[in-house]
């Protein structure tokens, strides 16, 4: 028997055992993936970009649908690094992208003061306690020392700054929307959310689409279904996560916290992800965050400003990334005070590789 004949014998063999399969034309099968491949290609184009942060737009070669996430212990800055990063997409005309921040951590009074903080400079309590800031400025008025007429000075520019990134944040109606729990309480709530906003802005003009962010992303709930444990929720979460950009075609942003070490004072790593091991398959980019300053206090090695007034670092460990090249650590420069992020200079960025080695 020729292999002809033989391999004519097992196509025969096949079809009678499964008389409903119609055999198809593989090779045409092959040629369909990779055309499909290109015209996916064509739609997400160059990916979006975030001109207010070089290195990271830089190594990140373009942002497309993806799942991101921004994984830390407590009290390092993964909320305002994500809220920094997300707004700038955002306010980039060129990206035609309207974010929705879910805050499932926080309502969504507590977050817009950090918006305003992050935006103009000012103290968070300022953004959310202004009548505070109104009476002390009416009790300095009847001081008459110096000191007294230059904290004066000092509260009703912050007043005013107040103003500013209130408007602002009015003027990005267009951009950006915060949601909180009390409007979305599980995680087919969302879904069926951000789809309507998605419908909506491409009504308006078909080249905008959305991006989310998710704080944090094991706060979501299933209103569908019961889990026997904490670690099936949280496998069902991850799973979850990505058919939503695998579907929606979206970035998604998350937040989600590292397992506590203890006494132990060394970096992150992807096996620290709290609860669920397929996060480390299912997102497209983990970013591990650390902060020596929280961490550490004084004896902290990676600081920006003069000891002993030190200011934190954000470190950012670009631990799995499929979507480019890079596999380093970028620094941020953070004020906790103002919520604000921002890239640290490439020469600080050797001074913080060193120093995150030394003894």
């Amino acid at each position: 028997m020729t292999d002809a004949e033989i391999i004519r014998e097992q196509l025969n063999n096949i079809l009678a055992e499964e008389s409903d399969v119609a055999l198809k034309n593989y090779y045409d099968e092959a040629s369909r993936s990779y055309d499909d491949f290109e015209e996916y290609t064509d739609k997400i184009g160059e990916g979006y970009s975030c001109p207010d942060y070089p290195f990271f737009d830089r190594k990140i070669e373009g942002l497309t649908p993806g799942l991101y996430l921004f994984a830390a212990r407590s009290n390092v800055g993964k909320t305002a690094t994500m809220t920094n990063l997300m707004w700038s997409y955002c306010m980039n005309p060129d990206n035609h992208l309207f974010g929705i921040y879910y805050s499932l951590d926080d309502a969504k009074h507590d977050v817009i003061p950090r918006l305003m903080s992050m935006l103009e400079s000012i103290p968070i309590s300022c953004g959310a306690k202004p009548k505070r800031y109104l009476e002390e400025i009416e009790r300095l008025k009847h001081e008459e020392d110096a000191a007294s007429y230059d904290k004066q000075r000092t509260l009703e520019a912050y007043m005013i700054r107040r103003k500013n990134a209130l408007e602002t944040l009015r003027a990005s109606n267009r951009r950006f929307l915060v949601v909180d729990s009390d409007e979305i309480t599980s995680f087919e709530a969302l879904v069926s959310h951000a789809k309507k906003v998605q419908t909506f802005v491409k009504s308006i003009d078909p080249r905008n689409d959305i991006m989310i962010a998710v704080d944090s992303v094991f706060d979501l709930t299933f209103s569908e279904t019961k889990f026997r444990t904490r670690d099936e929720e949280a496998r069902e979460t991850s799973r979850r996560l990505k058919r939503l950009y695998e579907d929606m075609r979206i970035p998604v942003f998350g937040s989600c916290h590292l397992r506590k070490l203890g006494s132990e004072r060394r970096r992150p790593v992807q096996d620290d992800l709290k609860d669920s091991g397929r996060l480390q398959y299912d997102a497209t980019v983990i970013f591990l965050l650390h902060n020596d300053v929280s961490e550490n206090k004084q004896n902290a090695k990676v600081y920006f400003g003069n000891p002993p007034e030190i200011q934190p670092v954000i470190e950012m460990d670009w631990s799995k990334n499929k979507h480019s090249s890079y596999k380093g650590v970028s620094y941020f420069y953070f004020q906790p005070e103002y919520s604000r992020v921002q890239e640290a200079s490439e020469a600080d960025f050797r001074r913080y590789d060193a120093a995150r080695f030394s003894r």
